[in-house]
């Protein structure tokens, strides 16, 4: 019940934005800078809106308690009603992003605005739109493949992955900056790299992404391997359950 309040109500707050600017706020619910004199502080991960997403796994955790066949069928259904409540909400325009879709030139550019709902806060739109379609595929998955044990090593030290994966990409980011002839010095910024004129031209192509993609999980299969086993073989720790 908590997860459903709070992903289907968060964007409620929206209307708050403009009028309160305060760090409360911002830590709660609204990605934006808080100043503190000279220094600036940046919420990227509200807690309401993301804390709802979380509870959203527990309540999957538990499902999957369930025998197979009728957990499937639950997947898919939960997973339909999203990818339709998505549709609904983008169409009707009013609620569940704190930024409306606009008519483009043209319907490539109408199409890519509709499906670019806020991902900071994740607001209802995006999450309809990402976890509804996961849900489905999920159902179809045969957890007991081979290619699935591998996959399910990430799953099993998410917070880890997390932590590891930002250090090196942002590594990576820095040796591109480089190569580039931005300099690595280009990419201490105050604001996101896409926004920062001393940046424009830096970066890939969309293949070259999905290729630093697939190289970057590649490069962390075996970390997270390990972290995994140091888990598992540590039980009495029980702090590692939160890496």
């Amino acid at each position: 019940m908590l997860a459903a309040v709070v992903l289907l109500g968060h964007n409620a707050l929206d209307a708050s934005e403009g009028i309160d600017s305060s760090f409360l706020y911002s830590l709660l619910h609204q990605f934006h800078p808080t100043f503190f004199g000279d220094l600036k502080v940046l919420v990227a991960y509200p807690l309401l809106p993301w804390v709802g997403i979380m509870w959203v796994g527990i309540v999957l955790g538990r499902m999957h308690l369930n025998p197979k066949p009728l957990l499937n069928a639950q997947l898919r259904k939960a997973g339909g009603l999203m990818v339709l409540g998505f549709f609904l909400i983008r169409g009707v325009n009013l609620y569940g992003n704190a930024f409306p879709w606009m008519q483009q030139a043209d319907f490539a550019g109408t199409a890519m605005d509709f499906l670019n709902p806020e991902k900071y806060p994740p607001s209802l739109a995006y999450c309809l739109m990402t976890l509804g379609p996961a849900l489905i595929l999920l159902s179809f998955l045969d957890t007991r493949a081979k290619w699935a044990e591998r996959l399910i090593v990430f799953g099993r030290v998410p917070f880890f992955f997390y932590l590891v994966h930002l250090l090196l990409i942002h590594v990576l980011a820095w040796g591109l900056s480089v190569i580039q002839g931005f300099g690595w010095d280009a990419m201490i910024l105050d604001e996101f790299v896409t926004r920062s004129p001393k940046l424009k031209g830096y970066g890939l192509g969309l293949l070259g992404v999905y290729g630093v993609w697939i190289a970057a999980v590649a490069v962390l299969y075996r970390p997270s391997r390990f972290w995994r086993n140091y888990k598992k073989n540590n039980p009495e720790k029980w702090w590692l359950s939160y890496l």
